[in-house]
């Protein structure tokens, strides 16, 4: 499970830095990391998406037809028991593909992050934050409550 884990995230970062035009480690160190491709996005068409750093706290958007780059908060919504829908929300920046900077794209993750980090939680069984999206209440997370209280959820 590890492997497969790491291994996704590797592809996910090799993607990212396929659409901008870096390597994957020049993404890890400009955007931080680690990251994941995730299909479940609210108001969007075909998107290239990817929620990462910790807790799934930055969104990367890419608008391949218009040749744009939404960077922003990850903000998970449950639409029901199973389906996890991911939404882009302020602080949020687009940038045109051809003229982003290194600069400017470590700038738009790090003030998502920043915006994020106020909601994020650690689950009092495993340690792990994580954002309110994947927490059953405030004390722990959704893995935990089936694990240590048996919930189903």
């Amino acid at each position: 499970m590890f492997e497969d884990e790491l291994a996704s995230q590797e592809e996910a970062a090799e993607r990212i830095g396929n659409l901008l035009g870096w390597s994957a480690r020049d993404t890890i160190e400009i955007l931080g990391g680690p990251w994941r491709a995730e299909s479940d996005i609210v108001d969007s068409v075909n998107p290239e998406f990817f929620v990462g750093r910790a807790a799934d706290s930055v969104a990367l958007l890419f608008d391949l037809e218009n040749r744009t780059l939404t960077i922003g908060k990850a903000v998970g919504h449950w639409a029901n028991v199973h389906n996890l829908l991911w939404d882009v929300e302020e602080p949020r920046q687009t940038f045109e593909l051809e003229s982003l900077s290194t600069w400017e794209a470590s700038e738009a993750a790090d003030a998502a992050f920043a915006s994020k980090r106020r909601s994020l939680r650690i689950c009092r069984y495993c340690g792990e934050l994580l954002g309110r999206e994947r927490m059953a209440g405030g004390q722990q997370c959704y893995g935990c409550g089936t694990h240590v209280f048996g919930a189903v959820y």
